[in-house]
């Protein structure tokens, strides 16, 4: 990725965050454990800061609402509000505009973090570091993979598991991440029309396309690399089923959004497949006679998102997991 580069300082006096009312929104689906892991990370932080403004916001979006439980237990002890909204409608887009609406209402800024997600103790502090450097209306941020001890050898040798965070703080990125963002809340009261699609909700993209949308629409967008969260890799996707149907989403995914949003067309996709097919077989060809640097894994996951990219390409959508 490439991101543009943008230094320039804000003249204005900088504003305590835990003077400002920030709610984190978060949209759980079926991970009680990771839940409650991320909820007691988020108290950590308020306690420490003493940040009586802070709240937090959390739609459930399992029918079974696993996440109610949860957020009892952690709400017992801590007195950081936590408003649970059970939602249950199985669609992310959907459960992501739930979220949204109920943090902007009485507050200045949302913070959204997957339920997989844990911050650090100054993770906030490092966004509203660039928030003030450049009056950012959105400031996106990456995430690092934890995955735990059990985990195959395999997943990092090949490049399956990977820290995101491709710029440096100020950047302008290509695209955010909504794993991991704060939005200014007037911008987005004022704004109503950039909401997540609801059409993408079961496919995935729909996060990509919003801040994209915002973007277009004037909103500024910074990059923090210093406010990374951790992303604990769940037990039933350390395997190589579960990356290989990664590659071919992700290639099928990627293909639908840039055609819906225009920044591709077609025709120039098409080429894009065909010149990664290329590099796959030269590279592959050369790796023959490295055994060590084959990594049969990893040109598998090539091909799949290939393959991905050439569904998208016929219209075929795959749902995201």
């Amino acid at each position: 990725m490439s991101g543009v580069s943008s230094s320039s300082p804000s003249s204005a006096a900088p504003v305590d965050w835990k003077d400002q009312r920030v709610k984190i929104a978060i949209c759980t689906y079926r991970r009680p454990d990771l839940l409650e892991r991320l909820l007691r990370a988020v108290v950590d932080l308020h306690d420490k800061a003493q940040a009586t403004t802070l709240g937090v916001v959390v739609v459930d979006d399992s029918p079974d609402r696993e996440g109610g439980p949860v957020v009892q237990a952690v709400q017992a002890d801590t007195s950081l509000l936590i408003e649970y909204i059970g939602l249950g409608s199985q669609n992310i887009a959907q459960a992501r505009n739930t979220a949204l609406e109920a943090a902007l209402a009485g507050s200045d800024w949302v913070a959204f973090l997957d339920d997989d997600c844990a911050p650090h103790l100054d993770w906030l502090d490092r966004l509203f570091d660039v928030q003030h450097g450049h009056d950012a209306d959105i400031v996106t941020s990456g995430v690092r993979y934890v995955a735990p001890p059990s985990a195959p050898s395999w997943l990092k040798e090949d490049h399956f598991i990977e820290d995101f965070n491709p710029y440096v703080d100020g950047d302008i990125p290509d695209h955010g991440c909504m794993a991991n963002v704060l939005l200014r809340s007037s911008w987005f009261l004022e704004h109503a029309d950039v909401r997540f699609q609801r059409h993408l909700g079961e496919t995935g993209g729909e996060d990509m396309l919003f801040l994209d949308n915002a973007a277009g629409a004037g909103a500024v967008m910074r990059w923090s690399s210093s406010g990374l969260v951790d992303e604990q890799l769940a037990a039933e996707r350390l395997n190589l089923r579960y990356m290989l149907y990664r590659a071919l989403w992700y290639g099928n995914n990627n293909v639908l959004v840039n055609v819906q949003a225009g920044w591709s067309s077609r025709s120039r996709l098409l080429l894009r497949c065909g010149k990664r097919f290329l590099m796959l077989i030269v590279t592959t060809l050369a790796a023959i006679v490295r055994p060590k640097h084959f990594r049969w894994r990893k040109r598998l996951a090539e091909l799949l998102h290939i393959v991905g990219m050439a569904t998208g390409l016929m219209g075929v959508r795959l749902k995201h997991r």
